[in-house]
């Protein structure tokens, strides 16, 4: 909701997938564009499930930043 949140007034994001994709999560965020983020909202909507934390860790190994294990 982060298109929505700024339009709200927000002035900041907490990210999860800005470990995996830094340079589109902040070209959402400071380009406030509506393709980025119809892009970028399969994706965001990871954050939403039960094992999200695993899903992201899959998208780091995926662009080649980090691995995929979780303790």
């Amino acid at each position: 909701m982060i298109l929505e949140g700024q339009r709200a007034g927000a002035v900041g994001w907490i990210a999860g997938l800005v470990n995996a994709l830094p340079r589109e999560t902040m070209a959402l965020f400071n380009q406030k564009s509506d393709s980025i983020y119809r892009w970028f909202l399969p994706l965001l909507r990871m954050d939403v499930l039960p094992k999200f934390v695993q899903y992201i860790k899959l998208v780091q190994v995926e662009v080649g930043k980090g691995t995929e294990r979780v303790r």
